[in-house]
C-alpha cells in the first residue's frame, strides 16, 4: 500500500468514525426530550415535544449507529499492512 493509499484509508476510517459519533450524539441529545415526554404522559399532561418526530429521529440514529459500527468492523477486517 502506498503512502497515498494509507492516507486515503485513514481518512475513510475517520469519516466512518465521525458519522458513528454523530449518530450517537443524536441519540444522547434527544434523551432529555424523551424523558420530558414520558414525564408529561405520566402526569397526564400534553407532550412538550412531538413524540413521533423524536422517536423517528431516534430510530434512524439507532439504525445509523448499527450501520456505522458494521462498516467500521468490515473496514478493520480488510485492513492491509502499509508497505515500508
Amino acid at each position: 500500500m502506498t503512502q497515498e493509499e494509507a492516507i486515503e484509508r485513514f481518512n475513510r476510517r475517520a469519516e466512518l468514525e465521525h458519522n458513528l459519533i454523530e449518530a450517537k450524539y443524536t441519540l444522547s441529545s434527544t434523551d432529555y426530550r424523551i424523558l420530558k415526554i414520558y414525564e408529561a404522559r405520566i402526569l397526564d399532561k400534553p407532550d412538550p415535544y412531538n413524540a413521533e418526530e423524536i422517536i423517528a429521529l431516534r430510530d434512524k440514529a439507532r439504525a445509523d449507529v448499527n450501520k456505522y459500527k458494521q462498516l467500521i468492523a468490515d473496514f478493520n477486517n480488510t485492513e492491509e499492512p502499509v508497505e515500508g
